[in-house]
């Protein structure tokens, strides 16, 4: 990253509107989903916890110390 010069950056959608957060979410669908249904993008995934281990899930969560997605399995 250091050597392309990229950047990362997070957005909080607790301060926009919800005619704002309509038109993310839009813009996110028309744009982006595209791009991972092309795998494209790939969401980089940290862990998948089991239902069951939902405690753990929140767990980790909370901690904010993963770098990717924690993602819950709800069906086996």
């Amino acid at each position: 990253m250091h050597a392309q010069r990229l950047k990362i950056f997070g957005v909080s959608n607790k301060l926009r509107s919800a005619d704002q957060r309509a038109q993310t979410v839009s813009g996110f669908a028309k744009n982006m989903l595209p791009l991972f249904a092309s795998g494209t993008l790939k969401p980089v995934i940290e862990k998948v916890f089991e239902f069951e281990d939902l405690p753990k899930a929140q767990q980790a969560m909370q901690s904010n110390s993963h770098l990717g997605k924690l993602v819950l399995k709800l069906v086996s």
